[in-house]
């Protein structure tokens, strides 16, 4: 679930832990990040199946979103063993939590958003920081080289 909730979001792990249920508002379809690592508030719009799955858990206003089974809150380092030892399993040992992060901001670009937008959603304050997280995809790349004008009608060499 946290996995999901971080490439549907951008969120950072700890803004996902910390996270409370009056932090999400149903009525307009955001998750609010009340204070994040630049020192200000963002609202993130939520995907349709991250708000139907928020939905289907919705707990008390002061519980948080993010809890083991058990009901415990995890800590961001257990959250980060899990994970490592996930990507191990599938051959993936060079992967971090936070490069879903990375993943979730290369998705909306994908769909057709601008820097500007990938910086707004992650919650940064500078489009260079927000270009390290937006990786290109070379297939689109090239299908989108491909659809570039090269030769005006009635040019000469």
């Amino acid at each position: 679930w946290v996995v999901q909730l971080a490439l549907g979001t951008g969120c950072r792990q700890g803004e996902l832990v910390s996270l409370r249920w009056r932090h999400i508002d149903f009525d307009n379809e955001v998750l609010v990040v009340e204070t994040s690592k630049s020192g200000e508030s963002r609202r993130v719009p939520l995907h349709p199946v991250i708000l139907e799955e928020l939905r289907r858990r919705r707990g008390t206003p002061e519980g948080y979103v993010v809890q083991r089974p058990d009901g415990e809150v995890p800590s961001q380092h257990s959250i980060s063993i899990a994970f490592k030892k996930a990507a191990r399993s599938v051959g993936r040992g060079d992967l971090r939590f936070h490069d879903l992060r990375h993943v979730a901001a290369s998705r909306f670009l994908a769909t057709g958003a601008n820097l500007p937008e990938v910086a707004d959603l992650l919650g940064h304050k500078t489009l260079i920081m927000a270009k390290r997280y937006a990786h290109t995809n070379p297939n689109r790349m090239k299908e989108l080289v491909s659809r570039m004008v090269i030769n005006a009608p009635d040019a000469q060499e």
